[in-house]
């Protein structure tokens, strides 16, 4: 069996090709092996730790338990590999294929996955607080009870990914995400600016102080979801579902909410200038109607019950 001074000599020597590798448990921090071809490797509990695998081919490689902080794996294949539980804290995944990577439990704080393929990869309970995913691919991931405090997945691609509730204070800038299921999910202080959840079922959501700025909600289902203090400046509501909603303290100028429905709705002290409510139903809801004096209210049904109808 091939040892780690006997890996190093080959590499030294110009050898690239080592798949198949048996090294479980092996104590590699440090080393150097970019371009080297692991593929299929066992590195089962190996200590990788601040090692150098750029452009590394570790398809189908087991790294169960494997230690792989401060590790550099730009551009690096891991496709299909087993990364159960492994620690991965602070290392740099940028533009490296983790399709259909096994990543249950993994430790990923803090890691560098800006534009990495995360396709159909398993992150069910892994820890990504803090880390970058701008413009990764997520589709089909899933992200079951995985942790996303404050990670950035600004222009990140999740189609059919399967999310967790927990996004408090996640970058979603610009985010597309028609028809997601996020009912009850926790979004407080995210940013969803400019981002596209037409249909999405948000209802019972916490969005408190959220970033809505821009934001496509048409036919969106936000009933009992927690608004207050949100800014949800030019965003489009057409046709949504609001009933419930707790939108005090929020900005909704140059909002669209035609057709919405509003029926029992939370608005006060909330900003509605140039908010056009047109034939949207308002009936119990909480509102000052001089709160009401700059929005646009043709047709719509006043909290009362009665119908604003005027040119």
């Amino acid at each position: 069996m091939m040892d780690i001074d006997e890996l190093l000599r080959r590499y030294d020597a110009g050898e690239r090709d080592f798949s198949q590798i048996n090294l479980p448990r092996a104590n590699l921090t440090g080393l150097v092996l970019e371009g080297a071809n692991l593929s299929g490797a066992n590195l089962t509990g190996a200590n990788l730790t601040a090692v150098g695998f750029s452009h590394t081919n570790l398809s189908g490689a087991n790294l169960i338990e494997a230690y792989l902080t401060e590790a550099s794996f730009s551009h690096a294949d891991l496709s299909g590999a087993k990364l159960t539980s492994a620690k991965l804290t602070g290392a740099s995944f940028s533009h490296t294929n983790l399709s259909g990577a096994n990543l249950i439990n993994a430790s990923l704080n803090n890691i560098d996955l800006h534009q990495a393929n995360l396709s159909r990869s398993n992150l069910t309970r892994a820890n990504l607080s803090g880390a970058n995913l701008y413009a990764a691919n997520l589709n089909g991931a899933t992200l079951f009870d995985a942790l996303l405090f404050n990670v950035n997945l600004y222009q990140a691609h999740l189609a059919e990914a399967i999310l967790p509730r927990q996004l408090s204070k996640a970058n979603l800038s610009e985010i597309y995400l028609p028809e997601a299921q996020l009912h009850k999910a926790i979004l407080s202080q995210a940013n969803l600016s400019d981002g596209n959840l037409s249909k999405a079922i948000l209802s019972e959501a916490d969005l408190t102080w959220a970033n809505l700025t821009g934001i496509e909600l048409s036919g969106a289902n936000l009933r009992n979801a927690n608004l207050s203090g949100a800014i949800l400046i030019r965003s489009n509501l057409t046709g949504a579902n609001l009933a419930g909603a707790d939108l005090s303290g929020s900005d909704l100028s140059d909002a669209r909410l035609i057709n919405a429905n509003l029926g029992g709705a939370n608005l006060r002290e909330t900003i509605l200038t140039n908010t056009d409510f047109s034939h949207a139903r308002l009936r119990g809801a909480l509102v000052k109607i001089s709160d009401l004096n700059e929005a646009i209210l043709t047709g719509t049904q006043m909290p009362d019950g009665t119908i604003h109808d005027y040119d």
